[in-house]
């Protein structure tokens, strides 16, 4: 019995695995998205490639919709940005964005729409700068110089 479990356990992994696509093989009707000539709405794991065979996306699908933490990744390798979807929808969510040089910037979605703080750092840790934003509209700005100083 005890010689099972491992072999279940890989054998699960191994179907997980298998059973990603990416969305060439999918086709958007609405806000749902379907394997193509099927009336499913389409549940799994999307994983869309460069090229190069460099990873571009990944992120699950549940009943046609994304949901949970999708990634995009720049072609060389570098993480572009994580976005929490729920139902196909980014509600009240943090939301993470990586330039290629490895620049972090973050803030919160509403519907969608950048709302509340949007802060985002140098390479160097420094703050570069922080926003705020209502309903996708700039309501104020602060800036920082590469030192720390704030700029003018």
């Amino acid at each position: 019995m005890k010689k099972l479990y491992p072999t279940l356990i890989i054998s699960l992994l191994l179907l997980l695995v298998g059973c990603s696509t990416d969305f060439t093989t999918l086709q958007k009707r609405g806000d749902t998205y379907y394997e193509i000539n099927s009336e499913e709405p389409f549940s799994g794991l999307i994983i869309n490639k460069y090229e190069s065979g460099q990873k571009h996306t990944k992120g699950y699908l549940t009943n046609g919709r994304e949901d949970g933490i999708w990634t995009w990744w720049y072609e060389n390798g570098q993480k572009s940005k994580e976005v929490d979807y729920f139902d196909g929808k980014t509600l009240d969510v943090l939301y993470k964005k990586w330039d290629d040089n490895g620049q972090k910037e973050e803030g919160t979605l509403k519907d969608g729409k950048l709302d509340g703080f949007v802060t985002e750092w140098y390479e160097n840790g420094q703050k570069k700068y922080e926003t705020i934003y209502k309903n996708g509209n700039l309501i104020s700005k602060k800036e920082w110089n590469e030192d720390g100083s704030v700029k003018e």
